[in-house]
């Protein structure tokens, strides 16, 4: 059965920062006026804390044979200095984007099919990503899973990280793995925090479905970047392969 969709538009309001996968639809506009509820301007808050710039957000409702059914709202990013620098994959800092609003969410998760995101360049040309609910429950699941992990490294826990790599990747070398961490403790400093940069995804070439989430660990002498690797469809905790950058 064809399922055709109505999007009721928000009011759409910008803010500015004081401090400096597309999926493509066609849809039909009926005017509406909603209001945002304060974890959602919060989420916005928090995300142009992040990046600067400014953000103006529509969205509306999404209908499917005649039935009001899920929520969603697109957030639409421009003068932002940080995501200007980005511009050659901005996939990455849309998911950021879209994942940030939606870890704010609580009771109105249940009401949201998607979150969009769209870029205004330096070109002025427009860039949108979309980003449907059950995908952001599955980044969710992973970023538990990283936050476990970077506050396992917080503490010097490193067997936990050693139980999670993979055998098949790393085999006998995990251990070097785990001391080459403990000497990045020891060189570095301590790990105080992490910040995500979001995240993409890729098949391999048995058409594993890899989720890359990036991120930025500051510590106490040096900061430096860190990615982890993991198979998106599996419920386990396996790390496949987790690097540190410089």
């Amino acid at each position: 059965m064809n399922k055709y969709y109505i999007i009721i538009p928000f009011i759409s309001i910008l803010f500015s920062c004081k401090q400096s996968g597309n999926i493509q639809s066609q849809f039909n506009q009926i005017s509406n006026n909603i209001k945002l509820t304060k974890n959602e301007n919060r989420a916005i808050d928090e995300i142009l804390n992040f990046y600067g710039g400014n953000c103006e957000y529509t969205g509306g409702f999404l209908t499917s044979d005649g039935k009001i059914n899920k929520k969603f709202i697109e957030l639409k990013i421009s003068k932002s200095d940080k995501l200007y620098q980005l511009e050659d994959k901005l996939e990455v800092p849309a998911s950021n984007i879209a994942y940030r609003f939606y870890n704010n969410l609580k009771d109105e998760k249940k009401s949201y099919g998607k979150i969009d995101v769209a870029f205004i360049t330096t070109d002025s040309y427009k860039e949108s990503y979309s980003f449907d609910i059950k995908t952001l429950d599955s980044i969710h699941k992973k970023a538990v899973l990283v936050n476990k992990i970077i506050d396992s490294m917080k503490v010097s826990k490193y067997d936990f990280i050693e139980s999670l790599l993979s055998n098949e990747r790393y085999g006998k070398s995990k251990r070097k793995l785990i001391n080459d961490l403990k000497r990045m403790d020891s060189i570095y400093g301590k790990i105080s925090s992490f910040n995500s940069f979001g995240y993409d995804t890729y098949k391999t070439e048995n058409q594993m479905n890899i989720i890359h989430i990036s991120g930025f660990v500051r510590r106490g002498e040096q900061n430096h970047a860190l990615s982890l690797y993991f198979d998106f469809q599996s419920e386990t905790s396996e790390i496949l392969k987790l690097q540190g950058e410089l």
